[in-house]
């Protein structure tokens, strides 16, 4: 009898002293339950007082306060719980590997996942297999659980009655937005290992599904010379099952044959083919000290059919090896080294790789001494390229073609003072053209404004007279002449 049947008959017996009330019993209970106070209201001869009276009677009579309390929680908290169940269904072999899928339910959600430990089942072999895990929700009596569901890996080694020993899931969980820790435990499970044949407590060696055994060599066997080593691997790869619970092959001796300690590699979730499972391989290598023909025996590998429900044997055919003899040393070429006579020798290319580093060396100490020196010859350089008539020519073209009206006759008439003129009229005199654009020029800038800049036709005119005019004129002062009447007429008999 469950802890809600028990509350369910406290209603019942209350019940019976107190006709037609059966809200006010529910709510009283309800109060209890909950641990707190209730007010009970209502009209006279209503039995309040006798619902009161039954209650602590049926209290007294059957179970203690603190008791019933318990039992109220525990009836009505939602509590974390685990479900066990095993995948394979069927007969279950010695060596087989079933899947038991673990769930732990909570109620609302986890504030941390569970602990799923390992667990000890005696003639078993138990493994938590590195599988993502898998999120489940239930709804169980109006209450929904999240649920977090692990594989274990059970391989049994004997026939017989297996059972689980009570594991406890350390988990938390929320209740009403409290995080809170609890643990779920394992419930009392078992299932049954039944031999082939009906030989229970025998040992099987191995079972799975789809089992292949095969081998390879890194080398051609029939072609070995004596000395040579010769590399064998063998695989053997099953489905439902894992790497390590696969058998080492028994390979036997090859007679006449040197054999090396095998080594074993082991792997899970491997495919072949559209087949995902595990395998095992094992690499054997064998040396020959003597010519002649040996053979490598074959191998039998005995396994259980879980498919076919039957025992099965996989197997390699024996390898035929034939080495021949090595070369003697007197037999073997010597091969001869060809001396090239245009070679050069090493001594004059080192003299000349010195050499060439020394000259270095005195260049670049030549270079830092001098290293002033020839930085002030370079400003001075580019002083001069700044300062000539050449460059002053460029800008003054690049002011006429870009520049306003009024800075373009300022730039001509620092290039007139520059040619030697007193200004910009004296330098345009002797050229028509010059003196007609110049003029032009001005009437822009200080003029009325109605002249017109053809800047191209100015700057070739500028152009022509640097070509004719440079070499012709002089130098002249800035001041006025002293005696204008006979500068003019040098000036006459000179033009």
């Amino acid at each position: 009898m469950t802890a809600r049947d028990d509350i369910k008959a406290l209603g019942e017996r209350i019940g019976k002293s107190i006709i037609g009330q059966q809200s006010m019993v529910e709510r009283i209970l309800l109060g209890l339950l909950a641990n707190g106070h209730l007010l009970v209201e209502g009209l006279p001869g209503l039995a309040k007082t006798r619902a009161v009276k039954s209650l602590a009677a049926e209290m007294t009579r059957w179970l203690p306060f603190p008791i019933l309390l318990l039992i109220a929680g525990h009836c009505l908290a939602a509590e974390p719980f685990a479900r066990v169940a095993i995948e394979d269904k069927g007969t279950i072999v010695p060596g087989q590997q079933l899947r038991l899928d673990v769930t732990v339910f909570a109620p609302d959600f986890f504030t941390s996942p569970p602990q799923f430990p390992l667990f000890d089942v005696p003639g078993a072999v138990v493994t938590l297999p590195d599988e993502r895990a898998q999120n489940v929700v239930e709804t169980l009596d109006g209450i929904q659980y999240s649920g977090i569901r692990r594989v274990y890996a059970i391989v049994p080694e004997t026939s017989g009655y297996f059972s689980l020993p009570p594991v406890n899931i350390e988990l938390g969980y929320s209740v009403d937005g409290k995080a809170i820790n609890g643990e779920a435990r394992m419930p009392a499970f078992g299932f049954t290992v039944t031999a082939d044949g009906g030989r229970a407590g025998k040992t099987l060696t191995f079972a799975a599904r789809n089992l292949s055994l095969d081998q390879s060599f890194d080398r051609d066997p029939a072609s070995l010379k004596v000395g040579d080593a010769l590399v064998r691997s063998i695989t053997v790869f099953a489905e439902d099952t894992q790497a390590m619970m696969i058998p080492a092959v028994d390979v036997g001796n090859a007679p006449g044959m040197k054999q090396y300690t095998p080594t074993s590699r082991i792997d899970d979730n491997v495919s072949v083919g559209r087949m995902i499972g595990s395998t095992r391989i094992q690499t054997i290598t064998y040396t020959v000290d003597t010519a002649g023909s040996f053979v490598i025996p074959e191998i039998s590998y005995a396994w259980h059919d879980l498919d076919g429900h039957r025992e099965a044997i996989a197997t390699l055919s024996s390898t035929k090896v034939t080495v021949t003899p090595a070369l003697l040393p007197g037999d073997a070429i010597v091969p001869t080294a060809e001396v090239d006579a245009s070679r050069a020798p090493v001594w004059p290319r080192l003299e000349f790789a010195i050499a060439c580093f020394f000259m270095a060396a005195v260049l670049g100490w030549t270079g830092w001494r001098l290293r002033y020196h020839f930085f002030s010859l370079l400003e001075r350089w580019r002083t001069t390229y700044r300062n000539s008539d050449s460059t002053a020519l460029r800008n003054l073209i690049s002011t006429i073609r870009a520049a306003r009206p009024r800075d373009v006759d300022a730039a001509l008439r620092r290039w007139a003072h520059r040619k030697g003129f007193r200004s910009l009229e004296e330098w345009s005199a002797d050229d028509k053209s010059l003196r007609y654009y110049s003029e032009n020029l001005q009437r822009l800038v200080y003029g009325d404004g109605n002249g017109v800049l053809d800047r191209e036709a100015l700057a070739k005119s500028v152009i022509f007279a640097h070509r004719t005019k440079t070499a012709t004129h002089t130098r002249r002062s800035h001041l006025p002449a002293l005696n204008p009447v006979e500068t003019d007429t040098i000036n006459s008999q000179l033009r």
